[in-house]
């Protein structure tokens, strides 16, 4: 049995490890939780296949077991305002 403190470590260690993943595929600004190796991604970005790249990438990481990605698609619509694009079907 793993106690509490161990699956926190754990936790925190596959995080790091998505993290350094991210940042060495050049993706920063988003944020990661991991816990018992299901990894949450949220944040904002400008393009769908940014979102599926990045999943992809998180995918590729030891001890990832799941994602769910709740990353948000933006685009520019008119002057400074964006607006959450729908997901393609």
């Amino acid at each position: 049995m793993i106690s509490v403190s161990n699956r926190n470590d754990i936790d925190d260690e596959l995080r790091i490890a998505v993290l350094r993943q991210l940042s060495w595929a050049g993706r920063t600004g988003i944020e990661v939780c991991a816990r018992e190796g299901a990894v949450t991604l949220t944040g904002f970005l400008q393009g769908y296949s940014l979102k599926i790249a990045i999943e992809e990438t998180v995918k590729s990481v030891n001890g990832v077991r799941g994602v769910v990605n709740n990353i948000r698609v933006v685009t520019k619509a008119c002057g400074e305002h964006y607006a959450v694009a729908a997901r393609p079907a």
